[in-house]
């Protein structure tokens, strides 16, 4: 599924002047590079004016709904001069170049070309002004092809990770087939309406939550009634403290959107949580993504939301790796 998704955008890219292509690595090399982070190869003058302006405030935005600023990727800066072996090994490289002879701007994706697993844009452009013009009418494509490159290589390590144990807990609870990866136990609830699968680790905690209810119109999923819901049920997720528990922050709302797997449409929510009732100086909180679907079969709802407690710690490798989850279900 994911490899066709993955095709499927690809295509609709050449359209926009984006053009794929897979190359051959011949010596097996192992890509380098921490999750998100990103090498951007461009002349100096350049970097230091409007183009590198232009990637910075793209690549480099801080991503939404997240209680401590974080960007959507850690950008390195090398100029073609300083390319060597370490940086072609880099996971994840943009690279910028200009020629007055062209007639149009381009963008080329390599995967896999000097190391594994890598992706590579290389932006051709006649000018530094063309360049971004271009980046401001297909930022998004841009962002999305390094975005979907990251979902597929923590999917390959999914495969690897798997807890058939706790998987096979959210399968029978839910009904949806989902990889849960190692270290997911199942938590005590108030009930039974919602459940709870939990990593602890270090000063750190990664949560799915699940839950199923009747679909009854098209109004139980607008964000409103999503956000009721989730709140209903993570009241029955015991607190550090006597009558506390988790709930959504109020206000900040969340931001909605809806997207679509395959056959199955899904409504997200990116917010944030904290802790609710008698917190007795208990302050805890966090970013989640919830995500709801339908089963017209069986006129049910199910949502799955994902949140993140690391408190003076970076979020967005974790969380991230929790959405992408979502694309394993069966």
């Amino acid at each position: 599924m994911k490899t066709i998704l993955m095709r499927l955008w690809l295509l609709c890219a050449l359209a926009a002047g984006m053009c794929a292509c897979q190359s051959i690595l011949r010596d097996g090399r192992t890509s380098l590079g921490r999750p998100y982070e990103m090498l951007v190869i461009c002349p100096q003058a350049e970097w230091d004016g409007a183009v590198g302006e232009s990637i910075r405030s793209l690549l480099g935005a801080s991503i939404p709904r997240m209680n401590t600023p974080e960007h959507y990727f850690d950008i390195n800066h090398s100029t073609k001069h300083g390319m060597n072996d370490l940086l072609n090994k880099q996971s994840n490289i943009l690279t910028v170049s200009f020629d007055a002879e062209r007639s149009d701007t381009r963008m080329l994706v390599q995967y896999d070309y000097t190391a594994k697993p890598q992706i590579i844009v290389s932006l051709k452009a006649p000018s530094p002004e063309a360049a971004v013009e271009y980046l401001s009418e297909n930022g998004e494509s841009l962002m999305r092809v390094f975005e979907m490159a990251e979902r597929e290589r923590d999917l390959a390590l999914f495969e690897r990770l798997r807890d058939d144990a706790a998987s096979d807990i959210f399968r029978e609870y839910t009904g949806l087939g989902m990889t849960v990866l190692q270290g997911y136990k199942r938590a005590n609830t108030v009930d039974d309406s919602i459940l709870w699968l939990r990593k602890d680790y270090n000063r750190m905690s990664q949560d799915i939550f699940a839950f199923t209810y009747p679909y009854t119109d098209r109004t139980d999923l607008t964000a409103e009634w999503l956000v009721r819901a989730i709140d209903n049920r993570l009241a029955k997720i015991p607190g550090p403290s006597a009558g506390s528990y988790m709930q959504t922050v109020k206000d900040i709302e969340p931001i909605y959107s809806t997207f679509r797997i395959g056959d199955r449409y899904w409504f997200e929510l990116r917010g944030l949580w904290e802790l609710g009732g008698n917190v007795d100086g208990n302050f805890m909180g966090g970013p989640f993504v919830s995500y709801s679907t339908i089963d017209m079969q069986t006129a049910e709802i199910t949502t799955i939301v994902f949140s993140v407690y690391a408190p003076g710690l970076d979020k967005r490798d974790y969380i991230r790796e929790m959405e992408h989850q979502i694309y394993t279900i069966e």
